[in-house]
């Protein structure tokens, strides 16, 4: 794996809030309205019942979405909302750097809080993000099969078939200290439109009720980052010699 050629290509970070928010079309316009004072505008809008979608395509794609839904909550569903900051998933259109997209999802959740100031509660939430890295092989399954993961291609000859591509999923339980107890899957794999490069997916979630002064996306995103850059990519260095060996 090169690490430098690191290319992102989607961050994402979430929030589930309580009470449901009121998704009327006078706070709808209300919410636009001040995310264009704070100088985020979009090019496109798609509003309905459920909520609203928010598209910007320049300088970087950035997508907002504020949607009604419920979770199981006694003997009757709860009544919730989702509020979404996003980059589109476009491997040709570059993500916006995690510094720049935390400042935007900040701006977002603030400006949100000061429009629907019933929300009280951040029940969950979850952060992402996708970024693609050239691997040291002709074949990007052939670096994780045979030097990360130490297996030899011959093994798959069983199957009678060249490999397209392949992965692997890791799901781990949220941890014990302070600030590590949340959720993380990461799924590694070849990317399918170019097999020479990796694609790298890391999620991190959390289901625990806090008040609505815990909803701050730049700490989510930075704990997302380092999260990558101090384990994941450590992990995908690791493994022995490049091998010549071919997967066809």
């Amino acid at each position: 794996m090169i690490e430098h050629s690191r290319q992102t290509i989607q961050l994402t970070v979430g929030f589930i809030v309580s009470p449901a928010l009121e998704l009327d079309e006078h706070r709808l316009a209300a919410f636009r309205a001040r995310l264009e004072e704070e100088g985020i505008r979009f090019d496109h809008a798609e509003q309905g019942d459920a909520g609203l979608i928010l598209v910007r395509e320049k300088p970087s794609v950035l997508q907002v979405q504020v949607a009604t839904g419920q979770v199981a909550g006694g003997a009757e569903p709860v009544a919730v909302s989702q509020l979404v900051v996003a980059t589109a998933l476009a491997p040709e259109v570059p993500a916006a750097s995690a510094s720049d997209f935390a400042n935007a999802a900040h701006e977002v959740t603030d400006v949100a809080r000061d429009v629907w100031p019933e929300m009280e509660n951040v029940l969950g939430w979850n952060t992402g993000i996708r970024v693609l890295f050239a691997s040291s092989t002709e074949h990007s399954f052939q670096y994780l099969w045979e030097r990360r993961l130490g297996q030899s291609t011959d093994d798959l000859s069983v199957f009678g078939r060249p490999i397209l591509g392949g992965g692997m999923r890791l799901v781990f339980p949220p941890g014990q200290t302070p600030g590590e107890q949340f959720q993380a899957e990461v799924r590694v794999e070849s990317f399918l439109e170019d097999v020479r490069r990796l694609y790298v997916e890391l999620n991190l979630g959390s289901g625990n009720p806090e008040p609505i002064s815990a909803m701050n996306p730049t700490s989510l995103v930075q704990v997302t980052e380092e999260f990558l850059q101090d384990r994941l990519v450590p992990f995908l260095r690791a493994g022995g010699g490049e091998s010549d060996a071919g997967l066809a």
